[in-house]
């Protein structure tokens, strides 16, 4: 296999005990969660589902189901998949960065964990 034919897939994957189960669309909740609902489980498709077009358009049909089964009108859930693949297109490629961390701009990112009082004394260190 040469470089050109090697590539990393993903997609969205759900566990066996997985029910679909969902904050319901005609309960008390707040309209602005729910279209946040509906856009968080949107973008996490478009972020994480790597494989071609079919492949993301599958797991949005999927999705569009077990939004429907959770009360949610079609046309809503059809305003914010059409609205997102709209953002989607036209945003730029990112670039990948590498695997010691370092970006195109040559920033490097650290994740450091928090460890009591050692680590507000670590921040000033690292912001001088």
């Amino acid at each position: 296999m040469n470089n050109s034919e090697a590539s990393c897939i993903t997609s969205i994957y759900h566990k066996s005990t997985y029910s679909g189960l969902l904050t319901n669309f005609p309960s008390s909740t707040c309209f602005k969660y729910q279209i946040g609902l509906i856009e968080t489980l949107v973008e996490r498709i478009f972020e994480i589902n790597t494989t071609t077009t079919t492949g993301r358009e599958k797991d949005l049909q999927q999705l569009s189901i077990t939004l429907q089964r959770n009360s949610f009108p079609c046309q809503l859930i059809d305003k914010i998949i059409k609205g997102y693949k709209r953002k989607f297109s036209s945003r730029p490629t990112q670039k990948n960065t590498s695997t010691t961390g370092e970006n195109t701009t040559g920033i490097r990112y650290f994740k450091l964990p928090f460890v009591g009082d050692f680590s507000p004394v670590t921040r000033k260190k690292l912001e001088h």
